[in-house]
């Protein structure tokens, strides 16, 4: 059974808001009969600790609909959160990439149609080199989410 959303946060910046957002979004328009509205995965629920951690995280991914992503301008950046990112462009659609904003802005570049990663302050979104975040990393190393001639995709506005 797969997921709808992925969630992928900074246990530093957002540990104490991601279980609430998980709930929010579990709950929001759900029926009755039903006992979550979406199914979420997040790290603290859906993961046993073991060796293969990340065959684990993998796995959740390829069976997730959504890649739900916590930005904030702090820390300097995870690197689960920038595997996940770099997974989710590596193999899924960036399309299906959403950003919460926790804290600081995602700034957009009316012009470009794309994200302003060097006005950007939410974690990621400029990376110091698209360390991990809305920015995302690709596999480990360069190009990103924003307009990216390496992704031959980009982060438009549905606008």
């Amino acid at each position: 059974m797969g997921f709808d959303a992925f969630m992928s946060y900074s246990h530093a910046a957002d540990g104490r808001l991601a279980p609430q957002v998980q709930a929010g979004l579990q709950r929001f328009a759900k029926p009755w009969w039903r006992r979550r509205a979406l199914r979420v995965f997040r790290d603290e629920t859906g993961l046993a600790a073991s060796p293969q951690l990340w065959a684990g995280i993998e796995e959740a991914l390829g069976a997730s609909e959504w890649f739900v992503f916590l930005a904030s301008p702090e820390p300097a950046g995870s690197e689960w959160v920038a595997r996940e990112i770099g997974w989710w462009i590596e193999h899924r659609d960036p399309d299906r990439v959403l950003p919460v904003v926790t804290g600081g802005d995602l700034v957009w570049d009316q012009v470009s149609g794309c994200l302003d990663v060097a006005a950007s302050s939410a974690d990621g979104a400029d990376g110091g080199g698209c360390r991990g975040g809305v920015g995302a990393v690709r596999g480990g190393g360069g190009g990103c989410l924003s307009c990216s001639a390496a992704h031959g995709r980009s982060f438009r506005s549905s606008r």
